[in-house]
């Protein structure tokens, strides 16, 4: 430690310097030492952790936790109101043509349609179309080059209509294998 006024190298613990006698300390009365404002610094970022950790635990368990598909929220003692989910009605799998009938009784349906082509080196293809009982609704169409991979392909389409029946041709060539589900929301 200098003393400010003779400019005396001191040692760090004196109090009063050894060639002036004047008081060495008298100026940092009051302060706090590094280690202590490290430890200060260092218990507020504890507590800001664990305020943190606590209240995220707490917001987990007041998230809802769903036991099955449909989830009943009640209003008032007389109201009740649905939550929808996807549930799946049918499944069908194949190598050839073929065409399957469903029904549905929610406001939409969704077709998830996959396929595997055979190795050899030529076009292969599954077409297929979604139609109620009097127009097609929609088609959907996956295929494979002859130099493209020999690996299975996935599409899926959301048809929105109402409660009825419905039907899907499949349209092939040349494939391992193909699978459709079907899915109704309600």
């Amino acid at each position: 430690m200098i003393c400010p006024q003779c400019k005396t190298y001191n040692d760090d613990d004196a109090k009063f310097c050894e060639k002036c006698g004047r008081a060495l300390r008298s100026d940092k009365r009051g302060s706090i030492n590094s280690t202590t404002k490290i430890l200060i610094v260092f218990c507020g970022i504890l507590i800001l952790g664990v305020g943190l950790l606590a209240g995220m635990l707490l917001q987990n368990d007041k998230a809802p936790v769903a036991t099955n598909n449909t989830t009943y929220v009640e209003q008032s003692p007389t109201e009740v109101i649905n939550k929808y989910d996807w549930n799946e009605i049918d499944t069908l799998s194949g190598v050839n043509d073929d065409i399957m009938s469903f029904s549905t009784k929610g406001s939409k349906f969704k077709v998830v349609y996959s396929a595997t082509p055979l190795k050899n080196y030529d076009t292969n293809y599954l077409n297929v179309d979604i139609s109620n009982q009097n127009n097609i609704i929609t088609s959907g169409q996956m295929d494979w080059g002859s130099t493209d991979a020999i690996t299975q392909k996935e599409k899926s389409v959301v048809i929105t209509s109402g409660p009825g029946n419905y039907f899907i041709n499949i349209y092939t060539k040349d494939l391992e294998s193909w699978n459709i589900k079907v899915y109704d929301y309600y």
